[in-house]
């Protein structure tokens, strides 16, 4: 018996159960699929081989090697690896659900678009928030418009944004709760501190979540607001730009047509003429007819006079005579060099905006539920576990 036993147990070490041998087939794929995957994360976020050896400290030729299987990282360094490109270890394995690459969207110039650490952080993020969806089994229905137009009239862009408009509640909860809006649609929406300059917002997709993320360094909420509601008309009008994979978001007649969604998102046409004419303000000077406005409709004076132009309100505007009477309304020379985003009468004060909270949300109710630990908080708000200690002791504090 004894001896039965000894040979059944060798048997079993040389010959795997099915159970087993399927889980050994399964890593060795895994393994062999490295190399690529490797290489296919670092391309999705525009990454040279050069720019991620660098941030991992190591050689070229290294990264190089990894991509074509001659070198096998050691885990800390894949570990690593997933962190700078955006994506987990299980996705670097072939482990996760198969998802399609990012795509992304941009309101920015062009030096920004091309920072793979941009790109990057992007990815993370969705990620993130996809993980915590499928751990609560919290999904947001899908129920954007997607419009596949070409070169759609004004009035097309019109017609489409007040649609969405009515759609998404927006004309109830006012723009200051744009990102609250975008969710009632299946947007999610987070604010983020991007150090890059000329980087307003931006827009990604993977498989069928959208996420539209703002650079949370902008002093300005009505920038923040402009650039939500422009993100938004790139997820409607331009899905071109997440299905093709060369496509970097720079055309200037996709950046017009998102910006002519954005204003006439922000500001409706109907409500626009109601006040326009009510108040008499085709006979006050300009800049105080968009001031008026601006108590209206919280948004630039930059996008109410896009948008009086737009509906022939206003004839051209002397752009040069409008920064000259609002630099004089706010006491600054007239000669002195400003940036037109820092020329805003009655700016918005910062607590106007009314700031994302669904993602830490979801985080809250998982360590609650004790579906997360305190490790996973930290991973997933991004921040030291030591913070992440304070942040749920006052979650289960009692009141």
């Amino acid at each position: 018996m004894h001896n039965r036993l000894c040979i059944d147990r060798n048997h079993r070490a040389r010959c795997p159960s099915k159970v087993e041998q399927g889980a050994l087939d399964t890593m060795t794929t895994a393994v062999e699929s490295l190399p690529a995957r490797i290489r296919e994360a670092r391309t999705a976020v525009k990454m040279t081989a050069a720019d991620l050896a660098a941030q991992l400290g190591v050689h070229r030729n290294t990264v190089l090697n990894y991509e074509n299987g001659s070198t096998e990282p050691p885990t800390s360094q894949l570990l690593r690896i997933g962190q700078l490109l955006g994506c987990g270890l299980l996705d670097l394995l072939g482990l996760g659900a198969p998802q399609p690459a990012p795509r992304f969207a941009f309101r920015a110039n062009k030096p920004a678009q091309r920072r793979p650490e941009v790109l990057a952080t992007a990815r993370r993020l969705l990620r993130t928030y996809q993980e915590i969806e499928e751990l609560l089994e919290a999904p947001l229905q899908d129920r954007l418009p997607r419009r596949q137009l070409d070169m759609p009239s004004s009035r097309q862009v019109e017609v489409i944004a007040e649609e969405v408009r009515e759609l998404c509640g927006l004309a109830e909860v006012g723009p200051a709760s744009i990102v609250q809006a975008l969710e009632s649609i299946g947007v999610r929406g987070r604010l983020y501190r991007f150090d890059e300059p000329g980087l307003d917002g931006l827009s990604v997709q993977q498989g069928g979540m959208s996420l539209i993320l703002l650079n949370q360094a902008q002093p300005r909420v009505e920038r923040v607001l402009f650039s939500a509601a422009h993100e938004l008309g790139h997820l409607v009008l331009h899905q071109q730009l997440f299905a093709d994979a060369d496509s970097d978001g720079e055309d200037e007649q996709v950046e017009k047509e998102a910006d002519q969604f954005a204003a006439a998102l922000l500001v409706p046409e109907s409500k626009l003429l109601d006040h326009w004419q009510a108040d008499r303000l085709a006979r006050a000077p300009l800049v105080h007819a968009l001031i008026a406005l601006k108590e209206v409709f919280p948004v630039s004076v930059w996008c109410l006079v896009r948008r009086v132009q737009e509906l022939g309100l206003v004839g051209e505007v002397d752009y040069a005579r409008l920064t000259a009477d609002i630099k004089h309304l706010l006491g600054i020379p007239r000669a002195q060099r400003t940036r037109k985003q820092d020329l805003e009468p009655a700016p918005l004060p910062p607590a106007e905006l009314q700031v994302p909270t669904r993602f830490s949300r979801l985080v809250r109710l998982a360590y609650v539920g004790d579906v997360i630990g305190v490790a996973k908080v930290a991973e997933l708000l991004e921040v030291p576990v030591d913070e992440a200690k304070e942040v749920v002791a006052r979650w289960v504090r009692p009141y």
